[in-house]
């Protein structure tokens, strides 16, 4: 697929860092997320069962936009 000039400078100056920001966020809250699971004494199915939902949550097909606040 060719770009033309300006919208690759687009791509390139705002919307790739926008995405990559989010990116680096979601991980360092997954990160976090992994962390204190595994640090809280849990019994290990409860861990995994709280794992499970945690993927369920992030891999639903949002089929509306969320609702910002106001």
């Amino acid at each position: 697929m060719q770009q033309d000039p300006r919208t690759r400078q687009i791509l390139e100056s705002v919307y790739i860092p926008k995405v990559q920001a989010t990116a680096r966020r979601a991980y360092l809250q997954a990160t976090a997320l992994i962390r204190e699971l595994d640090g809280a004494k849990l019994n290990p199915e409860d861990s995994l069962e709280i794992k499970m939902h945690i993927i369920n949550m992030l891999s639903l097909i949002r089929t509306t936009e969320p609702q910002k606040n106001q």
